[in-house]
């Protein structure tokens, strides 16, 4: 993938946004298992189930062989550090100080977002209620409760999963986690009504310093894209060129 993402300066007012499949065939799982480093190959040891490890394997491969095309550097020599919450950065060094990236992945598919000299993140889940309603009693703040009850019962499913990854996207973009409480800040749910930030409980001016994006996924997923400050584009990136949106 040498050459698809550089130069640095096209990262300079946009972010590029992949959208990935996780399941391929076993000689290329493989081949990203090779990429990995000795941590990442333990915690794929871990996961029970062979579906799990085998997305988390090329979910990781394919982070590698994205962030090798910005770096111009091999996948196997990329190297990350982590948050105290888990949130993967790279390590510092002077081609890699300025990007910044974030992924996501639910069932077989993935997201990865990579930008420069700003906070970014991304979210993206199957669509499932089953669990939808007791997320939404126990993690809404009070003004987004009252605004999903007062939608009709048709559309509350497409709204609690632009809930849900709106704000899933923030916290990661913050990087601190479910330190945050999910009630302490407030996003736009109906839909129709564009993606935004509404509010934060520490910081009144903070919505006015991020910018989210819901993401154009496959029918049965939902995603968003959440990043520090206004003067960008999202451009969606594959190896066969780029659209700007």
């Amino acid at each position: 993938m040498k050459g698809i993402g550089s130069p640095w300066n096209s990262l300079d007012h946009a972010v590029h946004v992949w959208r990935e499949r996780l399941d391929c065939p076993e000689d290329e799982r493989d081949r990203f298992q090779a990429w990995l480093s000795p941590d990442e190959k333990e915690r794929a040891a871990r996961f029970r189930f062979a579906r799990d490890r085998d997305a988390y394997i090329v979910a990781r491969g394919r982070l590698r062989q994205i962030l090798s095309g910005y770096l111009d550097r091999m996948p196997t020599g990329i190297r990350f550090t982590y948050s105290p919450a888990g949130k993967p950065g790279l390590e510092p060094g002077p081609e890699t100080a300025d990007i910044q990236f974030n992924l996501a992945h639910s069932r077989r598919r993935a997201v990865y977002a990579v930008t420069r000299n700003r906070r970014v993140g991304v979210d993206l889940e199957y669509r499932d209620l089953r669990a939808a309603r007791t997320i939404a009693d126990g993690f809404f703040a009070p003004a987004e409760k009252a605004g999903y009850d007062r939608l009709p019962p048709e559309v509350r499913e497409t709204a609690f999963f632009l809930w849900w990854t709106r704000k899933e996207a923030f916290l990661k973009a913050l990087g601190g986690g479910l330190s945050i409480p999910l009630d302490q800040f407030e996003v736009s749910l109906a839909p129709g009504e564009p993606a935004a930030l509404h509010g934060t409980g520490w910081d009144l001016a903070e919505a006015e310093r991020w910018r989210l994006v819901d993401l154009e996924v496959e029918r049965d997923y939902a995603g968003a894209l959440a990043v520090e400050g206004r003067d960008w584009e999202l451009i969606y990136r594959s190896g066969q060129g780029e659209e700007k949106l």
